[in-house]
């Protein structure tokens, strides 16, 4: 689980200081992770994902709730809650899924459910901007605003490819796709 917090919070970091070539560099990049019973082999960031079901049953339990999400909860109300901004950790852990959505990986945002306005990711809603596009498109893997609506236009329609939301949470309380949070025909219609 350190090591999925570890990962969070350095692109929390990068996220808040818009650093995105360092973002893109840790979200599109090979991990070599020596471990003893599986193979040498290159992966991706998802192997830092780490979600305990022991530990999502002992907070739950401890706390005596029913959280959506016993591991963001303790993410965002323990462990970070000293942090200056919440609101872009969250988003962060919302743009692994993005990417692993639109790069073909797997990842689940634990701590979505905690972020105030799911319509407000500011990475994805200045994407009217041709000038943001151009330092973001690397993070996507594409080269025009052209390929992105593609990408997102093919994943946004397969509904049932996966799943936006935690098991018992609320359609409003559902991922928003990035269609729904910038439609597809703004994407770069400004400077």
């Amino acid at each position: 689980i350190y090591s999925h917090l570890i990962f969070l919070i350095t692109c929390y970091v990068f996220l808040k200081n818009k650093n995105y070539n360092y973002l893109d560099e840790i979200l599109n990049s090979d991990y070599w992770l020596k471990e003893k019973y599986r193979p040498n082999e290159a992966k991706k960031y998802e192997e830092f994902y780490c979600h305990s079901l022991l530990l999502e049953h002992f907070i739950k339990k401890r706390d005596n709730k029913g959280y959506y999400s016993g591991i963001g909860h303790f993410f965002v109300h323990e462990v970070l809650n000293d942090i200056t901004n919440i609101e872009v950790f969250i988003e962060a852990d919302i743009l692994c899924f993005y990417h692993s959505k639109y790069c073909s990986g797997s990842w689940f945002p634990l701590t979505y459910i905690y972020k105030n306005n799911l319509s407000e990711i500011e990475i994805i809603y200045k994407l009217k901007s041709k000038k943001h596009f151009e330092r973001v498109k690397c993070i996507f893997n594409v080269e025009t605003s052209e390929s992105f609506k593609n990408k997102v236009s093919e994943i946004d329609k397969d509904t049932n490819r996966f799943d936006w939301s935690f098991n018992n949470a609320f359609s409003s309380q559902a991922i928003q796709k990035i269609s729904s949070i910038i439609k597809l025909e703004e994407i770069c219609s400004g400077k």
